[in-house]
């Protein structure tokens, strides 16, 4: 559960960072209308919000959502250092990481 929670929250991040002006182009290849951002920040938050669920279900509440927070953090340090140095990498690494985050909470339940 702790896999499908790390690979949620990067997606989430990855899908928040899309919307913003620093890294659109790279992650996207393009800018993107501004309405299109908001689908982007919106759906991040969601999935974000996502990877607390296989947390909770699998420790509980109070463990679980400390889990979240430490996945939310080791999700971003490596989102950020591929954004930094590796834009086309992450942009295959974020769009990987959802579907892959899914398969890993659904073998895993």
């Amino acid at each position: 559960m702790a896999w499908a929670c790390l690979l949620l929250a990067f997606a989430g991040f990855g899908a928040i960072a899309a919307s913003m002006d620093r890294h659109c182009e790279d992650l996207l290849r393009r800018e993107p209308p501004a309405r299109t951002r908001r689908l982007l920040r919106g759906a991040g938050y969601a999935v974000l919000a996502l990877a607390l669920w296989p947390v909770i279900d699998a420790w509980g509440p109070s463990v679980g959502a400390v889990l979240w927070l430490g996945a939310l953090t080791m999700a971003a340090l490596p989102l950020a250092l591929l954004l930094t140095y590796r834009p086309a990498l992450a942009r295959q690494a974020v769009c990987a990481a959802l579907p892959l985050g899914l398969l890993a909470w659904g073998l895993a339940a």
